[in-house]
């Protein structure tokens, strides 16, 4: 009996302490969260908005660019048809009897239309324009310089230096007086501990001045990537080094022969527009 009374004890005290156990495992501490796992976090965060702004930009202007577009065909359509009948009548001319009020009436219904289809493109206009704008305001801290150079030649320039430096378009809109380019986030891995990698993103204003002169605004979004994944802020100068580096590589691409000397960093960022002029390299 003696022995039988010591294993029920020894039973007790085991179940005590698989209870204990269990007990601290299901209310044991949460994982901490890594400051890699807070800054990714972020970063995903931060790439869903900008693509959704992207997207929407995208889509809104394509779809008024459709409206503007059946707009301007019914316009064409009314003015042809308007001017076939104005002939038709005047080569007829006295063999026919021609109904005055019904050509009046006609003519009356014919210009109502033609100023409600106006008005309707010049709002589509403004809507698109007002989108670009929305866009178009991330450049306002952006390096600016003045090319000697008409859009449609800094234009091409400015898409290849992107490609030569491996850096794709995500987004781009380009009209006959200005033209815009978002390119996608471009990654380079830290080489060592004591050099830090980078990620960088592109945007480029090109703006229509004259027929000989193109305003070019370079944004870039540089940030400093260090070994263990850590994001290192980049300073002021460096994104003006970055912004300017572009300018350089797309002023190299309009004028071969020439070799731009450095500029200042700061005079572009906070001083007046600079003038490249292709005839002061050579």
């Amino acid at each position: 009996m003696s022995s039988f009374y010591l294993s029920t004890s020894d039973s007790s005290r085991i179940t005590l302490c698989l209870l204990g156990f269990c007990f601290f495992i299901l209310t044991g501490c949460p994982p901490d969260e890594s400051p890699f796992q807070k800054e990714n976090q972020r970063l995903l965060k931060q790439t869903a908005k900008q693509e959704a702004l992207i997207g929407t930009l995208q889509e809104s202007n394509r779809i008024l660019q459709e409206q503007i577009d059946r707009l301007n065909q019914e316009l064409r359509d009314v003015k042809a048809t308007f001017e076939q009948q104005l002939q038709e009548a005047t080569q007829l001319g006295s063999g026919l009897t021609i109904d005055r009020e019904k050509q009046s009436t006609l003519i009356e219904t014919l210009q109502k239309k033609h100023l409600k289809l106006s008005k309707d493109a010049q709002w589509l206009r403004t809507q698109r324009e007002q989108f670009r704008q929305a866009l178009f305001a991330k450049t306002n801290e952006a390096t600016t310089a003045i090319m000697l150079y008409a859009l449609l030649p800094t234009t091409k320039a400015t898409r290849q230096a992107l490609t030569l430096h491996e850096y794709p378009l995500k987004a781009s809109m380009v009209t006959d007086q200005k033209a815009v380019y978002v390119t996608a986030r471009k990654i380079s891995q830290p080489p060592s501990l004591e050099l830090a990698g980078f990620r960088n993103q592109y945007v480029v204003l090109l703006e229509k001045i004259s027929e000989k002169q193109t305003k070019v605004h370079v944004q870039a979004e540089f940030e400093k990537v260090a070994k263990n994944g850590m994001m290192i802020q980049a300073g002021h100068a460096e994104i003006s080094e970055i912004e300017s580096r572009l300018i350089q590589e797309i002023q190299k691409i309009l004028t071969p022969s020439a070799k731009p000397k450095q500029q200042p960093v700061a005079s572009l960022k906070e001083g007046p527009d600079k003038t490249i002029d292709p005839k002061a390299h050579r």
